[in-house]
């Protein structure tokens, strides 16, 4: 446990000058008091408690020991007893244990034993303390001559030395050194006989009496002595206390032998004992102190037992030896004290309780002795309180404190006839400042009940026992109801602040104000006590008694009329404190503002402008960016305004036009505060201001308020944000751009993002100075102003006027692959290719479904070129089916750039579009782009169908791209008005599927070549009906129906003699006839009744032409087809009697002879 010096200067004197009755003292004891250094003013206690006018009460019993380089106030706990009268002091003088007493030495007065703090400590030889056996097995004298030679030599030696002493011609120092053998000797002989005995018992006294007679002549003219005298004196001092410990432990060799110690001789042997003890205490070596203490315990004990057992005290005085005994317990408690022995000490000081209030005392000494012990208790719990700071366990030493003045309590309230005060005076009637009690013994009591249960109360509090602290101070209050001359001003403020503790700390609120009340009312309130307290309820309950507390501190301002530093520094303080308590309650930052705005406050930080105002400042922005930084914006907002105010003050008075960049900074805060509470037009407001004192050139700082602000408004101008941004841009700085993007993002304007990445990037890719460190940053501004560019088209809707989102998805991918083309170098991670192309893929689809054909061109080239750019091919082949995926991927990308550009070029070529040759240049150009991207596919599903290592689902999705893009290649060549080889080679390529042929004979027919779509449409059913069963009759028909259209259309055209037309026709409804019975049911009833219809009228137009002979062939293939047909649609069976006439008809006409 941390040591508590209980020990220091000015309390016994200013206990003497107290509220208390104090003994009258001799002239010695004034001038110990001199050589003590008493007489100084006792510190305050700590932790904010004044107790104005309130000493520290010390016993009066041994005095203090005083050093001059102590940090400690107050006095030790010494407990020597009270001043010693004549017959007292005459019995000091020692006498022999049984025997007719010797008679003191010549010309030695036996004055009260002085205590004189030495100025430095002497060390001394260990000390045997009267272990008899250990003396008997290692007697020092054997073997010398025999024992009682060298006892005698011994005692010799010490008497030579004590009258060297008394006569004056051997120094104090050399004296010790001369005695240390010989008593050490002594202290360890074992004695032979008894005047060996009585030999060393009076040396003893010899040399206590010369120790006594050296300290009266020490405090001989003490009060006169000069400042170096004292220090001889007090060095001497030291000396003599080294000298009674010899004559101690000659005086406990002396008792060794004897077979029963005697009540005298033990009494004797207790006042050597603990008057050396004491001197050791007060001289600061408290564990040495402790051992000499505890040698004395063994002859309080024999004393003890003689009284309580009515024994033999041979005529000593009874009350002298148990106020003795006290004495030495009450000093032993001290010591144990300091030591941090606090429990021990606690033990021992009940243990003299016991004493006090023994009866074998009378009832004066039992007053004198219970009063002493109260004030001995009083002044530790002080102590203990002083030292609660400072002490390792505050809340341990807070208790003891409590402890001991409880303790005291309990000795008064258990001991009223002994002490006896109106405080426990419950029958009193009236004014009891008007009874007949004895006023000064009464208030000497009262005073005492008074500290201790003030003292127990603050110290309940310390100790966080907040019930008993509360109790105190009402038992307090209500004992100085019947006595209210003791109740001072000083004394009910200390009253009012102990409950405010309490309360306070138990989170009573309410009553907490109401003692601060009382406080501040107080008319000797003390203002820094009360600015404590203040400060302390604000930072407990901030919500609630923010205002009570400004008020209240306003008013002890205006009305205990603190010294103007001091006020000025508590209203900076408190201002602090309210600041401090905004983090947690916004009600403490309007509370700020009406103390600053209060004239008394104003004034007095007027009065020292320049330093407080700016401290105000300081506080007003710290809490303010705090504030902001915590995003609280409308507690920020205020305290930025307050700042203004107090800068405009500060301010020297200047032009209304100068430009003030610290205001404008200040107001750009604000600005943004406002923003974020929903303010942005008070904002804008603000911002205009910051504009004014900028009109020359607004700064960058002020745009991007106001772009923000802007941003937040409902309805804002498109196009003056657009402006801010490019003004923003022109300041080729990368971070203010970088700032508008971050602001754009939190209020999701993705447009203004965009914008602003891409005018970043274009700073990038500029390469200039200031832009550098943004270098390999290009690809993530891209895929940022990418994001933002999506994100904007998925919450706008475009009007006609603007151009398409597919547009501008594909400009900006235009741009990225020409920026990759350029910049080679610059690496592609497999994340951004992943996301470019992803996005190129989903684009380019979207804007072939709304026929947007150029950018969807551009994003499927884009989408293929990023697959192919990926920096880390390793990785796809570390997952096969990742890296398949990929590839299928770019050659679905490179098949759909292709078919892009094919629909392109068939826009063009339409009628109306291909009259300029720029066009056709155009168009040409644009049928090279298809044909290579179609190339560079077929190529990729080659090189990936060579693949070893694919299965078969693999393959099949590689052979239909195959397939793709054959169809694709031959649509191009159709365009293009390639010749039927050509095309017909193509519809011949391995890997066709029968609808892949159909479709590319389509297209021949659709783009002017019916001899390729003819041949292509005979090889494609060829194939089909090669697939027995699983063919499409549905296919198979329309087919059969584009074919003979065909040919009818070149039958148009070709009709004349030779040319087989007809024959061609006829073979064709003939092998329809056939593949109708095929596919019996299946074929379509449409196609099925088209045929018959088709081939009966194409008969009837032959007949009508008077080709009677083509007329006759139709109907006859018309009625081969019907019984087909009718299995189809058996509707088609009312055809067969319009046959049957028609071929009559035809036969009748005699041309032609009916088979």
């Amino acid at each position: 446990m941390r040591r508590v010096r209980l020990g220091g200067p000015g309390t016994f004197a200013a206990a003497a000058s107290s509220l208390f009755h104090v003994p009258k003292r001799d002239a010695a004891e004034k001038k110990d008091d001199v050589l003590k250094g008493r007489g100084r003013a006792p510190s305050p206690p700590s932790e904010g408690i004044e107790f104005e006018g309130d000493p520290v009460i010390m016993a009066d019993t041994t005095h203090a020991r005083r050093s001059e380089d102590s940090a400690l106030k107050d006095d030790p706990l010494e407990g020597r007893g009270g001043p010693i009268d004549a017959a007292e002091k005459k019995d000091d003088v020692l006498r022999g244990r049984g025997r007719a007493p010797s008679p003191p030495s010549e010309g030695i007065v036996f004055e009260e034993d002085p205590v004189i703090m030495p100025a430095i400590d002497t060390t001394h030889a260990r000390r045997n303390e009267g272990n008899e056996d250990s003396a008997l097995k290692d007697d020092p004298l054997q073997g010398r001559g025999g024992a009682e030679g060298a006892v005698i030599d011994a005692v010799g030696t010490i008497k030579r030395v004590c009258a060297s002493l008394d006569s004056g011609h051997l120094a104090l120092a050399d004296a010790d050194a001369q005695l240390a053998a010989p008593a050490a000797l002594l202290a360890a002989a074992t004695f032979q006989h008894q005047h060996e005995l009585e030999a060393v018992y009076d040396v003893a006294r010899v040399l206590w009496n010369i120790c006594v007679s050296r300290t009266n002549e020490l405090l001989t003219d003490i009060t006169s002595e000069p400042t170096c005298r004292l220090s001889e004196k007090k060095a001497a001092a030291s000396q003599l206390m080294n000298l009674r410990e010899h004559a101690c432990q000659l005086l406990e060799a002396s008792l060794r032998g004897e077979p029963l110690i005697q009540p005298r001789d033990a009494n004797v042997a207790l006042s050597f004992l603990s008057k050396t003890a004491i001197l050791i205490h007060e001289d600061g070596d408290f564990a040495r102190a402790e051992t000499v203490f505890e040698r004395a315990v063994c002859y309080m004990n024999i004393l003890q037992s003689a009284i309580a057992n009515e024994a033999s005290m041979d005529d000593l005085d009874v009350n002298k030896t148990i106020a003795m005994m006290f004495d030495t317990q009450v000093s032993r408690a001290s010591n144990a004290i300091t030591l941090g022995e606090i429990e021990k000490g606690l033990l021992m000081l009940t243990t003299a309780a016991s004493l006090a209030a023994t009866n074998s005392a009378d009832d004066k000494l039992r007053t004198a002795l219970l009063c002493k012990l109260v004030r001995v208790r009083l002044h530790i719990g002080k102590l203990l309180l002083n030292h609660v700071n400072a002490s390792g366990d505050l809340l341990g030493t807070a208790r003891s404190a409590a402890a001991v003045l409880e303790g005291a309590y309990d000795i008064l309230t258990t001991h009223p006839q002994l002490l006896p005060s109106w405080m426990s005076h419950d029958e009193a009637t009236g004014d009891p400042d008007g009874m007949d009690l004895d006023h000064e013994v009464s208030d000497d009591y009262d005073s005492l009940h008074v500290d201790v249960l003030r003292f127990a109360a603050c110290a309940n509090v310390y100790a966080e026992n907040y019930a008993a602290g509360i109790r105190g101070v009402e038992l307090l209050r209500k004992g100085l109801e019947k006595k209210k001359s003791l109740m001072t001003p000083q004394l009910d403020f200390t009253l009012s602040y102990i409950m405010y503790l309490a309360k306070v700390s138990t989170d009573a609120v309410t009553e907490a104000c109401d003692c601060l009340k009382m406080m501040i009312e107080n008319p000797e309130a003390k203002f820094e006590t009360c600015l404590t307290a203040m400060n302390s309820l604000v930072r407990r309950a901030p919500d609630t008694v923010c205002v009570d507390v400004a008020h209240q501190f306003l008013r002890i301002v205006s009305d205990s009329h603190p010294e103007r530093t001091i006020a000025r520094g508590g209203s900076i303080k408190m201002l602090e404190t309210f600041l401090d308590a905004s983090k947690n309650a916004d009600t403490a930052v309007d509370t700020a503002l009406i103390l600053l705005s209060d004239g008394v406050v104003d004034k007095l930080l007027r009065e020292d402008a320049d330093k407080s105002k700016l401290q105000v400042y300081n506080l007003l922005f710290t809490h303010a960016a705090a504030a902001f930084q915590c995003e609280r914006w409308i507690v920020a907002d205020k305290l930025f305004q307050c700042s203004l105010d107090f800068q405009a003050r500060a301010k020297s008075k200047s032009s209304p036009d100068e430009s003030d960049p610290g205001r404008a900074k200040l107001l750009r805060c604000q600005a943004r505060c406002k923003i974020e509470s929903g303010l942005a037009f008070d904002a804008l407001e603000v911002i205009e201001t910051v504009e004014a004192l900028e009109a020359s050139s607004p700064s960058p700082s002020t745009l991007l308020v106001k772009l923000k602000a802007l941003m937040h408004t409902n309805g804002h101008d498109s196009t003056l944000i657009h402006t801010l941004l490019n003004q923003l841009a022109s300041f080729r700085d990368t971070d203010i751009l970088i700032i508008a993007a971050q602001e754009a993002e939190a209020v999701s304007n993705h447009d203004i993002a965009a914008r602003a990445f891409f005018q970043l990037l274009g700073h990038v890719t500029d390469r200039k100075e200031d832009s550098r460190k943004l270098e390999n940053f290009e690809m993530l501004l891209f895929r940022l102003g990418l994001f933002h560019t999506m994100a904007a088209n998925e919450s706008t809707k475009h009007d006609g006027g603007e151009e398409s989102h597919a547009v501008t998805v594909g400009k900006i991918f235009q741009k990225l692959l020409d920026f990759l083309k350029r910049n080679k170098s610059v690496p592609v991670t497999k994340e951004d290719g992943e996301y470019f192309s992803g996005v190129a893929w989903n684009v380019g689809l979207l804007a072939a479904k709304q026929n947007e054909f150029t950018p969807a061109a551009v994003c499927f080239s884009a989408c293929a070129r990023l697959i192919s750019s990926f920096e880390c091919p390793d990785d796809l082949k570390k997952d096969a089916n990742d890296a398949f995926s990929y590839q299928v991927r770019k050659c679905m990308a490179m098949l759909l750039t292709g078919a892009s550009l094919i629909e392109i070029c068939k826009t063009q070529t339409r009628p109306g579009n291909a009259t300029a040759d720029a066009t056709e240049l155009n168009t040409q150009n644009l049928r090279v782009q298809a044909g290579g991207a179609l190339a560079k596919h077929a190529q990729l599903v080659d090189a990936l169908v060579s693949e070893a290592n694919l299965n078969e689902d693999e393959k099949g999705l590689l052979l239909g791209l195959a397939s793709r893009g054959l169809v694709l290649k031959h649509l191009l060549s159709a365009i293009s008005g390639s010749g039927s080889e050509e095309q017909l080679k193509l519809m011949q390529s391995d890997g066709l599927t029968p609808s892949n042929i159909i479709t590319m004979s389509d297209n021949s027919a659709k783009y002017g070549n019916p001899e390729a779509a003819a041949r292509g449409y005979d090889h494609g059913l060829t194939k089909m009906l090669a697939v027995g069963q699983k063919a499409d009759a549905g296919v198979i028909a329309s087919v059969i129906r584009h074919r003979i259209e065909i040919e009818e259309k070149r039958t148009v055209v070709t009709t004349g003699a030779g040319t087989g037309a007809h024959e061609r026709i006829l073979e064709l409804f003939d092998n329809a006839a056939t593949h109708v019975s095929l596919l019996a049911g299946e074929y379509p009833a449409d196609e099925a009744a088209w045929l018959v219809c088709t081939s009966y009228n194409r008969g009837v137009a032959h007949h009508r032409m008077r080709r009677y002979h083509e007329a006759m062939s139709m109907f006859q293939a018309s009625s081969r087809l019907l019984p087909q047909a009718c299995r189809a649609d058996p509707t088609l069976s009312r055809m067969k009697g319009r046959v049957e006439e028609a071929v009559k008809t035809c036969a009748n006409t005699g041309y032609i002879a009916v088979a």
